[in-house]
C-alpha cells in the first residue's frame, strides 16, 4: 500500500490588503505556490490528498490558478502510479450555483 500525503487549507491566491503592501501581499501568493511545489516535492510515489480550501476565494488570480494546474499536472506526470484527490472546501467554491468558481474549472 502506498503512503498518503493529507494536506488542508493550502488557500493559493491569497489576496491580503491589510497589513500589507501590494509588493508584499505578491510576495505572499508566490510563496504560498512556492510552499504547495515543496510539500508535493515531498510526497515523490505517493499518494496525495488536500482536504479542502486549496484556493482562498471562489475565483483567484488567473495566474495563480494556472501555476496551481501546472504545479499538479507536473506532479501527476512524474507520478503516473499516484492518485490526487481534491475534494472541495468551503473557500473553493462559488456560492452562487451559476458562476463556476477557480476549482470548478
Amino acid at each position: 500500500m502506498k503512503p498518503l500525503y493529507v494536506f488542508n487549507d493550502w488557500h493559493i491566491g491569497v489576496i491580503r490588503s491589510g497589513g500589507t503592501t501590494p509588493a508584499t501581499a505578491l510576495k505572499l501568493r508566490k510563496k504560498l505556490l512556492e510552499d504547495a511545489r515543496l510539500l508535493l516535492e515531498r510526497a515523490y510515489n505517493c499518494d496525495v490528498l488536500i482536504n479542502g480550501d486549496l484556493f482562498d476565494t471562489p475565483n483567484i488570480p488567473l495566474n495563480d490558478l494556472f501555476q496551481t494546474i501546472a504545479l499538479f499536472h507536473h506532479w501527476l506526470v512524474i507520478n503516473p502510479e499516484s492518485t490526487l484527490w481534491l475534494p472541495p472546501g468551503n473557500h473553493d467554491l462559488s456560492k452562487n450555483s451559476e458562476i463556476y468558481s477557480s476549482f470548478d474549472f
